[in-house]
């Protein structure tokens, strides 16, 4: 009962806190820290999980930057799209527009690294699965993917309200139900690197990475695509 008590209690915060245009400024890494600080207090207190089954295992650290490395490599074809005129409205993202500078850096190396994946992982190939994997590696994949899938409910429909502002509500539904499987597929696919290295390590980097650089992704393409804009007008 308890993971499925601390999985609820997951997707209720996140579809709350996305809601609250704070939450989607100043507030997002500081309260996304406490509550990675409170999934692990629970993991340790009321589920009785030790840092190993947690994660948190010998080696976590070199299997976080072995994750990167392969969020880096799976990451150029989303700029080779970004670069290609046909294709760079797909990675553009109206939340990224005017985003430069010290406020990008921010982004790229706090926000997404310890504001998203830290907490996601954590939750999610962290506590969530060890708690489940008493039950087998196959119930602890899905018994957390599931929550990851339903966590990016309320994020997805802040996707489509900044990049299509007056979507009906069928296309929102439509796009919500193509990023639930995507992110349950996802989520699976991290919890069986999770199975394979014995630690959160690599799904950790790889989520970092690959979300880092899809900003910077999303930014070139916004720019190129407000250049011509402004091209096109003089």
């Amino acid at each position: 009962m308890g993971p499925v008590l601390l999985a609820v209690g997951l997707v209720v915060y996140n579809t709350a806190a996305n809601r609250w245009a704070p939450f989607r400024g100043w507030a997002y890494v500081p309260m996304n820290l406490a509550v990675t600080a409170a999934v692990v207090a629970i993991g340790a207190g009321p589920l009785g999980l030790s840092a190993r089954e947690m994660g948190f295992g010998h080696g976590w650290g070199i299997d976080t930057l072995a994750g990167a490395g392969i969020g880096a490599a799976l990451s150029v074809p989303v700029f080779v799209a970004a670069l290609t005129p046909r294709m760079r409205r797909l990675v553009a993202d109206e939340r990224v527009r005017g985003i430069e500078g010290t406020t990008l850096l921010f982004r790229v190396l706090i926000r997404v690294p310890l504001g998203t994946a830290l907490l996601e992982e954590t939750a999610f190939r962290g506590v969530l699965y060890g708690a489940w994997l008493s039950h087998g590696a196959f119930v602890a994949a899905i018994g957390s993917a599931i929550p990851f899938g339903l966590w990016h409910v309320s994020p997805t429909v802040n996707l489509v309200e900044a990049n299509r502002p007056g979507s009906g509500a069928r296309r929102t539904i439509g796009v919500v139900l193509a990023a639930l499987a995507l992110t349950g597929l996802v989520g699976s696919g991290f919890g069986a690197l999770r199975a394979a290295t014995g630690t959160l390590g690599v799904p950790l980097g790889l989520h970092a990475a690959l979300n880092s650089l899809a900003t910077l992704a999303a930014v070139a393409a916004r720019r190129r695509l407000r250049d011509r804009e402004v091209s096109r007008t003089e």
